[in-house]
Formats: structure tokens, C-alpha cells, sequence
């Protein structure tokens, strides 16, 4: 592999602990002080349930921002923008104080 390469690999692997420790840190806790139960599912993923919005249950990658909407069987890309859009929405200063400065536009 070049050199290029294993730099671009460096790059992406810094760039997906970055985004589970923002979500531990910063969107776990604000999910949860409104009152969501989440649960850890394994060392990636986490899972809550959605039930006011209709999306069920929810499973968020955050190393991949990938998230899993179950009942409608269905992946999204940009999981930290769909976070802060249908959950954080109505909590104003935890949306400001949760900025995604990782997902893609």
C-alpha cells in the first residue's frame, strides 16, 4: 500500500473515533436527559426507542454515522443530523451544544 494510502486510512480511522466520542460525550447524554432508555448494543452500536415520532426502534452506528430505522427496515447516512432533527429538535440547547461538525452536507 502507498504511503498515501496508509495516511488516508489513519485519517479515516481518527475520524470515526471522533464521532463515537462526540456521541458518547456530548448527544448520549442529551438523548437521555430527555428520557429515552438507550442501550449500549454492542461496542459500536446503541439502540432506543422513538415512539412519539412513529420511527420505533432505532439502532446509530456512530463510528459510521449510519442509522437503522427498524420499522421501516430502512439505513440512513447522516445519523448525527437525523438525531438532532426528530429528537433534539424541540430541546434547543442541546441541539446547539450537540453540533455535528462530522457529517457529510
Amino acid at each position: 500500500m502507498s504511503e498515501t494510502g496508509k495516511e488516508y486510512g489513519l485519517f479515516v480511522k481518527q475520524r470515526r473515533e471522533e464521532r463515537y466520542s462526540q456521541f458518547v460525550t456530548s448527544i448520549l447524554p442529551a438523548i437521555k436527559s430527555l428520557g429515552y432508555e438507550v442501550i449500549q448494543r454492542n461496542d459500536y452500536g446503541f439502540e432506543f426507542i422513538v415512539p412519539k415520532k412513529g420511527f420505533g426502534w432505532v439502532i446509530f452506528y456512530p463510528k459510521g454515522d449510519r442509522l437503522l430505522l427498524c420499522k421501516q427496515n430502512k439505513w440512513l447516512y447522516g445519523g448525527f443530523s437525523w438525531i438532532r432533527k426528530h429528537i433534539l429538535k424541540n430541546n434547543g440547547s442541546m441541539q446547539n451544544r450537540c453540533a455535528d461538525r462530522y457529517s457529510a452536507s
